[in-house]
């Protein structure tokens, strides 16, 4: 399981093993710090071998994790720039290829088009 914690005294995030509530074994192992520099918001790659999260720096990151048969975490990787507003609403395909962000007003960007009443533009 990923999580963000500010026991370091900023926002961090971290991964520790998940045992479902009453199972009968609980999981081995600790906690891994995967974000350097500061982590919120993190987002599985739908296979888990990738995390996303809201980087110190206000950047979308990326982390290459293994978890079998031990939990190896590669360097995170800065994919592109966002602001704190967009990343607390940000999600990411299975794939890992493409990401969905709100955007306010504000960020939108100038030369969107709006087409009302399309349908009647495709009848002959």
């Amino acid at each position: 399981m990923a999580y963000t914690s500010d026991e370091s005294g900023r926002p961090e995030i971290y991964l520790r093993p998940f045992s479902p509530p009453g199972a009968a074994t609980a999981s081995a192992g600790g906690q891994w710090q995967v974000s350097k520099g500061g982590g919120q918001f993190a987002r599985w790659r739908g296979d888990g071998k990738e995390l996303f999260y809201y980087s110190g720096d206000s950047q979308i990151t990326t982390v290459a994790i293994q978890t079998r048969p031990s939990v190896v975490i590669g360097a995170p990787q800065p994919l592109f720039g966002a602001n704190l507003s967009m990343a607390t609403r940000f999600a990411v395909t299975g794939d890992g290829q493409r990401f969905l962000m709100s955007a306010t007003p504000n960020e939108a960007r100038a030369g969107a088009v709006v087409v009302l009443n399309w349908p009647a533009a495709l009848k002959p």
